[in-house]
């Protein structure tokens, strides 16, 4: 799958079955802008992180994934964080411009130290949302 769109504020928690090359936790080939997102799933094969393959003319901005879930260490795209307990740090996203925040009214919360960054739109027990 790929993209040649804009992608903001978005993320993935899914297992990538049977990659290949050019496949990435988050999306596969990205012609387009990617910013303020993050992936969590797994990667167990070939492929990258967050993206498979980055074509675009401007690179990802501010996106992250975890280290640990993912299997992965490539840079394509997105910053790996090396444990878990940094992608549930609001420091981690607010300190490089993330909407976040620990209450409401913001693009995204966390529970620092507890939760993955969750949009505040979702109803609490979906996604990352605690």
């Amino acid at each position: 799958m790929g993209s040649a769109g804009t992608i903001r504020n978005s993320y993935t928690m899914g297992f990538v079955d049977k990659a290949t090359a050019g496949v990435g936790g988050f999306v596969g080939r990205n012609e387009g802008v990617i910013e303020t997102s993050f992936s969590i799933g797994a990667i167990p094969n070939a492929g990258n992180g967050f993206l498979g393959e980055n074509v675009a003319l401007g690179a990802p901005n501010f996106n992250f994934y975890d280290q640990t879930t993912s299997g992965k260490n490539d840079t394509t795209g997105a910053t790996p964080l090396p444990t878990t307990p940094e992608m549930q740090t609001l420091n981690t996203f607010f300190s490089i411009g993330w909407d976040i925040s620990t209450g409401t009214g913001t693009i995204w919360g966390i529970v620092d130290g507890t939760s993955y960054p969750y949009l505040n739109w979702q109803p609490p027990g979906t996604g990352t949302r605690p």
